[in-house]
């Protein structure tokens, strides 16, 4: 949305009409709750799951990125800090999960390069390794960004 519709949204929605720190609040928990209802199965997420959590968390990255200058650093810092973390784990085990669409491009395009086929495969196996450790991590990644208190309530 733009923030020249912002005036006009503000005459229109009785809602927007008190402090900017209810509607922050507000907005910050309704962007939390989906990573909430998926950080609850969180051993057993897996493909689509995984996806939805990783583009639920950078939801709530953004809207805390717009909104802390209301809450103050030291408030929001120690929750972001967090959730960044737990943003690493799921961006890598992301990027190594499309990076499995190599074995089938080497495949198709390295048939007569047995060599090209052997490092691709050396390479991702490498990299599928670091992503189940990064996300045997996820777990208590997620108990840390939980406990760290959300600093909008």
């Amino acid at each position: 949305m733009s923030l020249t519709l912002w005036p006009s949204m503000l005459e229109r929605d009785a809602s927007l009409q008190g402090p900017v720190e209810d509607y922050a609040d507000k907005a910050l928990q309704k962007r939390w709750k989906k990573p909430a209802r998926l950080g609850r199965s969180i051993r057993s997420l897996e493909g689509v799951k995984r996806h939805e959590m990783r583009k639920s968390l950078k939801k709530l990255r953004y809207t805390i990125q717009f909104l802390a200058p209301l809450y103050g650093r030291a408030k929001v810092k120690p929750f972001v800090n967090q959730l960044k973390k737990l943003q690493d784990i799921f961006g890598y085990v992301n990027d190594v999960a499309m990076a499995g669409q190599i074995r089938d491009i080497c495949a198709a395009a390295c048939r007569d390069e047995p060599a090209a086929l052997i490092a691709a495969g050396f390479v991702l196996g490498e990299h599928e390794a670091k992503a189940a450790e990064a996300w045997a991590g996820a777990p208590e990644a997620w108990h840390r960004l939980r406990s760290s208190g959300r600093f909008w309530r």
